[in-house]
């Protein structure tokens, strides 16, 4: 099993998704099990269109799972940017906060996007150049906690 480091706050909103995910699942195959059953899904679903909407929050459903399962929840970083840190970065009009997550989401920086990958791993005063789709461009570490 892999471990993933994530932050609790990243850990809740995945339980919060899994329980979400497991209610849409039954009732996509509450949809699919009503049009073998009657022809019809009551919902305008074709039976090919309730089997598909079925498996998509399945396979979504067992992603979370396994994050779940390989999860190792990490706080704070020690003044370094890594998973499950705040991070005050000034990207030339001010400071703004970010919380540093595994998964990117409102008020999340994701470590996997550009500014993510940019700043893993640097400290207070660090510069950071982001290679980004619309072009390059600096961002300063001011804090981390």
């Amino acid at each position: 099993m892999m471990t993933n480091e994530m932050s609790q706050y990243a850990y809740d909103i995945l339980v919060e998704e899994r329980k979400a995910l497991i209610e849409a699942h039954h009732a996509a195959r509450k949809r699919v099990e009503d049009f073998q059953n009657d022809g019809g899904d009551g919902e305008g679903l074709s039976g090919v269109e309730a089997v598909f909407e079925a498996e998509e929050i399945g396979s979504r459903l067992a992603r979370v799972e396994r994050e779940l399962a390989g999860a190792t929840i990490v706080e704070g970083g020690g003044g370094v940017v890594r998973v499950g840190t705040t991070v005050v970065i000034d990207m030339g009009d001010g400071p703004e906060t970010y919380r540093y997550e595994q998964h990117a989401s409102g008020g999340c920086i994701g470590t996997t996007s550009p500014i993510g990958r940019a700043i893993a791993g640097l400290r207070p005063g660090d510069l950071a150049t982001i290679d980004a789709p619309g072009g390059s461009y600096q961002v300063r570490i001011i804090e981390v906690r």
